[in-house]
């Protein structure tokens, strides 16, 4: 009986679903034919029933936790065979995705860098693709360097949001996106008034500037947008 062919080992991320395992035709025997799918999570040396529908030419594994192998036995008349193996080698799940904080910049300046985390899971081995938005709905990649683990965006005239999607495994079997960091901007001052110049006598020692209140901007002692104005004072 010939019983099992076309199937490759893969790797797929930890409770994932892995694709059909596609058994071919037997030939032989009888010519009717019965089936029964096995499992083993030990590496072969022992094997159970596996899971599910297990009596069809082909299966279809559920989510799974932990590597796995199978095979499938097939039937017919007196005669029994079994197929070659398939491993479905299951990596751990990504974690530790996240990004540092949001932020609040001053209209065209840049922004402090966005901190990556490092990873864990997958295979160890981790690609990044850094994606930005003006929603937080449509999200493309960000602009200028943006494969690397920490991300450092350009000058902002608009507020943005970034994440972070990293990728590990066999053909990037394992993807993760970390949470979102939105970077604010404080509209520019408007224009500051230090008040009309001044004609002081000879004996004047002082004066007072009377200066306009800005209408935009943060009005606070670390306030990162400042504007300088000045008025002319003259002594005669």
């Amino acid at each position: 009986i010939f019983t099992l062919g076309g199937l490759t080992d893969t790797t797929i991320c930890e409770s994932t679903l892995p694709n059909s395992l596609a058994g071919t035709q037997p030939g032989g025997a009888i010519g009717t034919y019965s089936y029964l799918w096995k499992e083993s999570t030990d590496g072969g040396s022992s094997w159970s029933t596996a899971g599910g529908t297990n009596s069809n030419i082909d299966y279809a594994p559920g989510n799974l936790a932990n590597t796995t192998f199978y095979k499938r036995e097939v039937f017919s008349g007196t005669c029994t065979d079994a197929s070659g193996i398939i491993d479905v080698n299951v990596l751990p799940a990504l974690g530790n995705n996240s990004i540092s904080t949001d932020q609040t910049i001053c209209y065209n300046t840049i922004p402090a860098i966005i901190d990556g985390v490092l990873p864990t899971g997958g295979n160890s081995v981790y690609t990044y693709q850094w994606e930005e938005s003006t929603d937080n709905i449509v999200w493309s990649p960000a602009s200028g360097t943006n494969d690397l683990q920490n991300y450092q965006p350009g000058a902002l005239t608009i507020p943005k949001f970034y994440r972070r999607v990293i990728f590990s495994g066999a053909v990037d079997c394992c993807s993760d996106i970390s949470n979102v960091v939105l970077i604010t901007i404080d509209s520019l001052p408007t224009p500051a008034e230090a008040g009309a110049d001044q004609l002081l006598s000879s004996y004047a020692k002082e004066t007072l500037l009377e200066g306009n209140v800005p209408l935009v901007g943060i009005v606070s002692k670390n306030t990162c947008c400042i504007f300088y104005t000045n008025a002319f004072v003259k002594n005669q």
